[in-house]
This record gives structure tokens, C-alpha cells and sequence, in this order.
């Protein structure tokens, strides 16, 4: 009776550990995969980032050539109508204007 009470007291303890492991080895896995998870949706993150601060910095750029620009083309209004009368010569100037926007969309 004694020996049946160690034997099914030791065959619980065995199935308890081989529970026991197989809830370890569940909880292992699922870490490896959020782990893995989360490393590719930060590098992914990271990436998007740095798309996004490059398009940034093209807009920034073509901003500030576009205020340029219309600085230039502001100036070279300004000198047209008060130092030349020439009709000829501001129809050059609006030609290197167009130029100019053509250069920028570019």
C-alpha cells in the first residue's frame, strides 16, 4: 500500500514537472517571437523616420530655393520698372522667370 502511495506520489510529481516544462517552453517561444516582433516593427518605425525627415528635408530645400526665387524675381520687377523702359527688356526678364519656375518644378 506504501509503495503504491510513493509510486503515484512520484508519477504526479513527474507529470507536474513535464507540465511545468512544457508551459516553459510555450512561454519561451511566444517571448522569442514578440521579441522578434518588436525588433522588426522598430526597425521598420526607424526607417520611416528617417524616410520621413529626408522628405522633410527636400521640401525645406525647395522652399528655400523657391523663396529664392520669387526674391529674385521680385528684385529684377523692381529694377525693370524703375531702370529700364524698354518693353524688350521686360520680356527678357519674363522670359529668364519662366526659366526660372521651369528650373524649379524640376
Amino acid at each position: 500500500l506504501k509503495k503504491r502511495r510513493i509510486q503515484s506520489s512520484s508519477d504526479a510529481i513527474q507529470q507536474e514537472f513535464i507540465d511545468l516544462r512544457t508551459r516553459y517552453t510555450t512561454l519561451v517561444t511566444l517571448m522569442t517571437q514578440y521579441v522578434k516582433f518588436a525588433s522588426e516593427t522598430l526597425k521598420r518605425t526607424e526607417d520611416e523616420e528617417r524616410s520621413v525627415d529626408e522628405e522633410k528635408r527636400e521640401h525645406g530645400d525647395k522652399v528655400s530655393k523657391l523663396l529664392h526665387w520669387m526674391s529674385d524675381a521680385k528684385r529684377t520687377m523692381s529694377n525693370d520698372g524703375h531702370a529700364l523702359k524698354d518693353s524688350n527688356a521686360n520680356t527678357d526678364a519674363s522670359n529668364k522667370q519662366q526659366v526660372s519656375a521651369e528650373e524649379m518644378v524640376s
